[in-house]
């Protein structure tokens, strides 16, 4: 089942400046500097003596159960992001980059029409697939 993340990057990113111009709440964020690490399922928090170099903001959106429920899904996603393109070119403008993130299972292509490119396009969002197989019907000699 495809994932997908709206995720914003940036050197000097401030989580709060992200959330008030897209008019949405992360479900991750933080800032350069931090120290990084996750939180379990059981809700415990674990830390990493890394650091981040940069800043960032995540929204994680419920998994598709198609590809074309994917497309459908961010078809939806960029125009209701629409109304907010003079904030999302501002974050542009300070360095931000704006990416949709889909992690796929199992598929080897994905088409992406162009009504949703140029969507994409105008409200400068970029989009990153990363596609890997389960190997869960392969064999091996």
């Amino acid at each position: 089942m495809p994932s997908l993340f709206l995720m914003v990057l940036g050197d000097d990113l401030e989580p709060e400046i992200v959330s008030e111009a897209l008019d949405l709440r992360p479900s991750q964020c933080w800032r350069k500097g931090e120290q990084k690490g996750f939180v379990s399922k059981t809700g415990k928090a674990h830390l990493f003596t890394s650091k981040h170099k940069w800043g960032g903001w995540k929204r994680h959106y419920q998994s598709s159960r198609t590809e074309d429920a994917l497309i459908r899904k961010m078809l939806k996603l960029a125009k209701d992001l629409s109304p907010r393109k003079s904030e999302m070119r501002a974050l542009i403008e300070k360095g931000h980059e704006i990416y949709f993130v889909s992690l796929v299972q199992d598929t080897a292509s994905i088409v992406i029409p162009p009504d949703l490119l140029a969507l994409l396009g105008d409200l400068g969002i970029h989009v990153k697939i990363d596609f890997w197989s389960s190997m869960k019907n392969e064999t091996v000699a």
